[in-house]
């Protein structure tokens, strides 16, 4: 008796989807938190000539927002699974501030807008600042 190929093929495709399932199910979703700490250390290392004066966390702690010492250029950083990504504006052009949203428009449409939520008022209230200044005004 022979097992045709597509019967084998499917089987084992099957096979690997469910172990696949199961390892991620006992291993748990690995989805990075941001801190304060976990920024700084990313950007110590991926971007070493430059220094961060203020770091606002988003709600969720998976976004965060990094301004670069004595200028309105800043990062923004978001984690992706459990790694982290970052992108550097060159000021705050791009910024559109609601009553508790930082929306930051990226160069084209094939990269949608990110939206960071502050923890807290001081935060969403410096980057209101910085925004219609254009100076920056956190001291480190």
């Amino acid at each position: 008796m022979d097992i045709e190929l597509h019967y084998l093929l499917g089987g084992a495709t099957t096979a690997v989807l469910i172990l696949i399932l199961l390892i991620r199910l006992i291993a748990g979703q690995r989805d990075l938190v941001l801190t304060e700490d976990v920024v700084y250390e990313f950007l110590r290392l991926n971007e070493p000539d430059e220094t961060i004066s203020k770091i606002t966390l988003g709600r969720d702690h998976k976004s965060a927002l990094a301004q670069i010492k004595n200028t309105t250029e800043f990062f923004a950083l978001r984690s992706f699974g459990n790694k982290l990504v970052h992108q550097r504006f060159a000021g705050t052009d791009n910024l559109a501030i609601s009553e508790q949203t930082i929306r930051i428009q990226r160069e084209d449409i094939s990269h949608a807008p990110l939206a960071i939520q502050p923890e807290t008022e001081e935060d969403l209230n410096f980057w209101i600042k910085l925004a219609s200044e254009g100076k920056p005004n956190a001291t480190a």
